[in-house]
């Protein structure tokens, strides 16, 4: 199915994300604003300036409890759902571990959900925080987890592009006082995920039926789908909570612009966002992307095929 619309070019959506990064931070590292691509050097200097933003946190949390934590969800749901032009059915369950505890938590969830699906491995390198949408649970260390790599290896880009994939055996491992702008900018991509997962009917028993009964490529397209559109969903929320530009901005280069697929869908979900409401384009399963048009298409083994397209179709 072809939607008429007109995606941004690589320089154009460049030009949208240098945008957020210029006057992000004040200690901001050299960046020639001029150039109309990213250059890995620049971006490396910026992941630097993230890990250094990290260490010595602008508003520090010294240890998240559970108020805290909820109250930033109270205050964060409404403007997801601004940004999504739809509205929350259900809701996560937070929970919070002691950064000792957080990857045996994650792989106590992953080794349930991965017997429902047959196949899967554990987590050997847990992200910032963990969703898990069959048990609609957030799992958020009290103090963040700081991944530290070798010294001997600091100098490579690639290394430092293949950071979030490595296991901890490759980490000397730290946990520091959470900074309040970074942790609001990680629990907003994951309410966005929820919300996703929701809309698709992926949440809860829902989860693994469907991303079983579509397969794996298409399973991984969907999921690229969802971490495309939090990421548009952020960026929107930007003009709301400018202290989450730079790390919204420095998200962008590692997460869209590091990988050319993702860049495609990317370019394709934009464009779809400005003519439909980001909800409705997010129910494709596949995007690619043509001058004048974005091709989106939908699987047809998912248990809510119809539903997807009769709410992508919607007026």
């Amino acid at each position: 199915m072809d939607i008429a619309c007109t995606p941004k070019s690589p320089i154009r959506i460049y030009e949208v994300h240098k945008g957020i990064l210029k006057d992000s931070d004040p200690d901001l590292p050299p960046v020639n604003w001029d150039r109309e691509l990213p250059d890995n050097r620049e971006a490396l200097g910026l992941l630097i300036r993230k890990g250094e933003k990290w260490l010595k946190p602008q508003e520090p949390i010294y240890q998240l409890d559970r108020s805290d934590l909820d109250g930033m969800i109270c205050k964060l749901a409404p403007q997801i759902e601004w940004a999504w032009g739809h509205k929350f059915s259900d809701a996560f369950e937070p929970e919070i571990v002691a950064p000792e505890h957080f990857l045996a938590r994650i792989n106590e969830y992953l080794a349930s959900v991965n017997s429902m699906f047959g196949y899967g491995s554990l987590s050997e390198s847990p992200p910032t925080v963990f969703l898990c949408p069959t048990y609609k649970t957030l799992v958020v260390p009290d103090m963040f987890v700081i991944k530290k790599p070798e010294l001997s290896k600091s100098d490579s880009v690639t290394f430092y592009k293949e950071l979030d994939s490595l296991p901890l055996s490759e980490f000397g491992v730290i946990d520091v006082p959470w900074d309040r702008a970074f942790l609001e900018e990680v629990i907003a991509e994951d309410l966005s995920l929820s919300l996703f997962r929701q809309a698709r009917s992926e949440w809860g028993e829902g989860f693994v039926e469907a991303l079983k009964a579509v397969g794996p490529e298409a399973e991984s397209s969907i999921s690229r789908i969802g971490i495309v559109s939090a990421q548009i969903a952020k960026e929107k929320l930007c003009a709301k909570n400018p202290q989450w530009r730079f790390y919204v901005g420095v998200d962008a280069l590692t997460s869209i612009w590091g990988n050319r697929y993702t860049m495609r869908y990317y370019a394709g979900l934009d464009a779809l966002s400005q003519t439909m409401t980001l909800m409705r384009a997010s129910m494709v399963d596949y995007v690619s992307v043509m001058n004048n048009a974005v091709s989106v298409e939908f699987c047809t083994d998912h248990p809510s095929y119809s539903k997807k397209k009769e709410a992508f179709g919607k007026a």
